[in-house]
């Protein structure tokens, strides 16, 4: 997959930070626009990995979080779960925008994008699939004050879903972080994943 960055876009106006700041995350980046000042960063990322205690292999991918059709997707699985028409509306409304700023106004190029990793364009199927597979998958929790709840985020995704609630407030802590790793691997003579990642 090639997509936007894994470390966060950097949160200032000074080319000179960004430039360290990219470094600094080993994140690869590049200076384009009419004015030299648009930041693009573009990885090529394994949709697997092998997990460092139980070497088996796990989703470890923002493909779906990268996929211009993803907020869209996101409100009308909303709307299916809760029957809210505020959801169904707003699936409507981000599809047909970002529709018109990927393929009118801004010539199929979006802020944040995913494709093959030779530069083929995941279609709007292709990713459909990709997110069926995490929501039959998907384990919802219903949040009470107080709640507090761990997992292991190699093996597990983490995600929340779109709400209405202004007063909702989540606070997330990680701990040992794992160092992903590209190095393509071969099992049972099919399928390629990443293997090797390192304990920071």
């Amino acid at each position: 997959m090639i997509g936007g960055p894994e470390a966060p876009a950097p949160r200032t106006s000074d080319k000179s930070k960004v430039e360290k700041l990219s470094r600094d995350e080993n994140t690869p980046m590049r200076w384009e626009g009419p004015n030299n000042d648009t930041w693009v960063s573009e990885f090529i990322s394994e949709p697997f990995q092998l997990h460092p205690q139980t070497s088996e292999p796990a989703w470890f991918n923002h493909a779906q979080v990268f996929h211009w059709t993803t907020f869209p997707a996101e409100l009308l699985l909303a709307f299916k779960r809760t029957k809210d028409v505020r959801y169904l509306v707003g699936a409507a409304f981000f599809f047909a925008v970002s529709f018109v700023t990927k393929y009118g106004l801004l010539g199929k190029k979006m802020a944040l994008e995913a494709s093959f990793g030779d530069g083929t364009p995941i279609n709007a199927f292709e990713m459909h699939q990709i997110r069926k597979a995490i929501h039959k998958n998907m384990v919802l929790n219903r949040w009470e004050k107080g709640d507090i709840l761990f997992i292991d985020n190699f093996s597990t995704s983490h995600g929340r879903q779109p709400t209405y609630d202004a007063g909702r407030k989540v606070v997330v802590a990680w701990s040992d972080p794992i160092a992903k790793s590209n190095m393509p691997v071969v099992i049972d003579g099919e399928q390629q994943i990443a293997h090797g990642s390192e304990w920071q």
